[in-house]
């Protein structure tokens, strides 16, 4: 029998139970935010929604998946920003209906509960990729998030850049192409774009060592993410074939702009505002203003109408959005936009 979550009165708000193999393990959702299990550390923000989640009395299960998910967010994973839409659905909808891995900060939360989190994600992935790359040799306008991540990773058309994109499309042609032949195609592009230089360590080279030896070893991981790491990590070598040494700001530009952006997405929904993304002074280089325009009024009405359980569910997906990671103390683009957190100093004073 799989795992199953343990009665809602008993978990304390903050967190997440389940009782497995008669064992109960429980998850700090706020981990990816804040790096302690001691509720009294958590900031006042933390502490504000938690106090949200308390006035709603019993959550349905739906909701404490949802919210379990938002606790696995990974701003690195090969289906961000798309997944989330996927939780601004999810919490529209109000109904867990599509589980996705989104990488490794929940610590397995979901991977506990055996039944509800199955669904992989990393072939619709690689399909953007492959969608966006071929746009983006025939120069066709970007759609959706997942093409402005291509595109403003590569920048111009160059014919050394074109040839080598050709031969990443040439592996994500095949109907299920592995993981390993993703890390031979990189090794081999890097090697031949930078000579004998070492392939960089860290992101988006690889994840959080999940599955790394799985691998090495030349068989598929679970985890989905290293699929995108390397497709990452293969447009930035192709971008560097170009003359752009810059590449890998590009894909920390992409991640802050979509962060910026799906910001001001929630936090204009939770102030009942009309998203007005477009009239933001932002220097985006991935995101033109109509893809930041759409995917902003996207989340808006995916999310619909407010109601409690809604609001609380927003607001810790704006919470671990803006605050996931910081306590590395980089700045990033946020941090010269309060705007898009102005709903938390409006909840202080409520």
């Amino acid at each position: 029998m799989g795992a199953k979550l343990v009665a809602y009165e008993c978990v304390p708000s903050g967190f997440e139970m389940v009782i497995d193999n008669n064992q109960v393990k429980a998850w700090n959702l706020w981990w990816n935010t804040n790096l302690t299990d001691d509720p009294e550390a958590w900031d006042k923000e933390v502490k504000l929604i938690n106090r949200m989640q308390k006035r709603l009395g019993t959550l349905s299960e739906d909701h404490r998946l949802i919210r379990a998910q938002i606790a696995e967010l990974c701003r690195y994973s090969p289906a961000f920003p798309g997944s989330m839409g996927i939780l601004c659905a999810e919490i529209g909808e109000s109904r867990f209906g599509n589980p996705l891995k989104m990488g490794c900060e929940g610590r397995g939360l979901l991977d506990t509960l055996i039944g509800q989190h199955h669904v992989s994600k990393w072939k619709e992935a690689l399909k953007h990729y492959s969608i966006a790359l071929t746009k983006w040799q025939d120069q066709a306008p970007t759609e959706n998030a997942a093409e402005s991540r291509v595109f403003g990773l590569l920048g111009g058309l160059t014919e050394k850049k074109v040839e080598l994109a050709g031969r990443l499309e040439s592996v994500l042609a095949d109907e299920e192409p592995s993981v390993e032949s993703l890390m031979i195609l990189a090794k081999e592009l890097h090697a031949k774009v930078h000579g004998n230089m070492e392939m960089p360590k860290g992101r988006p080279f690889n994840c959080f060592n999940c599955e790394a030896a799985a691998v090495k070893k030349g068989s598929s991981p679970e985890c989905h993410c290293c699929y995108g790491m390397f497709a990452d990590a293969l447009l930035m070598t192709i971008a560097s074939a170009g003359g752009n040494e810059a590449a890998s700001r590009g894909f920390r530009q992409f991640i802050q702009e979509s962060v910026l952006v799906y910001s001001h997405a929630l936090n204009s929904w939770l102030q009942g505002e009309e998203s007005t993304v477009a009239s933001q002074p932002w220097d985006t280089h991935c995101f033109s203003t109509e893809i930041a325009t759409r995917t902003a009024e996207g989340a808006c009405a995916s999310l619909g109408e407010r109601d409690g359980s809604k609001e609380w569910l927003a607001a810790c997906l704006l919470k671990t959005l803006t605050s996931n990671q910081r306590w590395h103390k980089t700045e990033e683009m946020i941090d010269h936009h309060p705007e898009v957190r102005s709903w938390f100093a409006r909840l202080s004073t409520e």
